[in-house]
Formats: structure tokens, C-alpha cells, sequence
């Protein structure tokens, strides 16, 4: 799907890397859709029991990168979705996050991964690093305090944005 669209956008400068982010270099297993007639794609994770249904799910080997490797210099827009790793690649670049202007991520937090993606951690990594960071709910509707104390007892995706100040 990722290549018909940057064909048909015609956006020659799009390159395509097929491996996961995550803080270290190696192999992990990718936890993917075990439904063979309703298969998703959505929440393809390398965090084990994500969802909370380590029984549906099968496992790919993938091959890991660091990001940091790739920020060599400044940029405008680092976009991240990648369902529930957010915590740990944010970790692993933070000593490159003064190359980076904006960031705006999809967060995933569930109760079974809060342990390794906790939004408290994420924003913490980025204040003080000079973000200033917002969340909004999928209708861009800010999140309300409650809503992270909910983590616990839900899961739960919205959008955080961090500009540096």
C-alpha cells in the first residue's frame, strides 16, 4: 500500500526501509494479525502482548534499527506511529532530539504496556528537552488529565505534538 501511494503522490524523495525502530540493533519478533479473514494491520507491534491477546496474534522476525542513526541533521517534522514503541525510540534519539523542530507521534497506551510506554515518561523526554508538548484525542480535541489516569484501565491512541520553544 506504502509504495502504490508514494507512486501515485508522485514523491520521488520517499524512501522505504523495511525494518522496525527500536533501541537496539538486532531481531525481534513483530506480533502480527493471527486472523486469516479479517486480517489488520493497524496494530503490528514489536512490544509483546500489546493488546492485551498474546493468543492471537503470530510473530515475524524483523530486523531492528536505531533512528539515531539516520538523524544526521536537522529536521522539520519527525512523525512517528509505531504502535507502542514511542517510549523507547524517543529514549534511544534523545541525545538527537536538539536536531529535530517538531514532532507529532500517535501514542499507544494500553494497560498491559504502560510498564514499557508510559505517555508521563514520553512527555517528560521531551519538556526537558525544550518541547512543549500537547495531546489531543483522534477528533484533535486536547486529552484531558483524567485521560492519561485512565491508561491503567484502558487503552488508549491519541496524538502528541511537541514544538520546540
Amino acid at each position: 500500500i506504502l509504495q502504490k501511494n508514494i507512486k501515485k503522490n508522485k514523491l520521488p524523495r520517499v524512501k522505504i526501509f523495511n525494518f522496525a525502530l527500536s533501541n537496539k540493533v538486532g531481531e525481534t519478533s513483530l506480533h502480527v494479525s493471527f486472523e486469516e479473514n479479517n486480517p489488520w494491520t493497524w496494530g503490528d507491534t514489536i512490544i509483546y502482548n500489546m493488546w492485551g491477546d498474546e493468543d492471537n496474534d503470530k510473530k515475524v522476525t524483523v530486523k531492528t534499527v536505531l533512528l539515531s542513526n539516520y538523524i544526521t541533521k536537522p529536521v522539520d517534522l519527525l512523525k512517528m506511529d509505531i504502535e507502542g514503541s514511542e517510549q523507547m525510540v524517543l529514549e534511544e534519539i534523545e541525545h538527537k532530539l536538539s536536531f529535530i523542530r517538531e514532532i507529532v507521534m500517535e501514542y499507544h497506551g494500553t494497560r498491559t504496556s504502560i510498564n514499557v510506554n508510559n505517555f508521563l515518561v514520553i512527555r517528560s523526554v521531551l519538556e526537558r528537552n525544550g518541547f512543549i508538548v500537547k495531546s489531543y484525542t483522534k477528533d484533535l480535541k486536547f486529552a484531558f488529565p483524567n485521560f492519561v489516569a485512565n491508561l491503567r484501565k484502558t487503552s488508549s491512541v491519541f496524538t502528541i505534538k511537541a514544538l520546540r520553544s
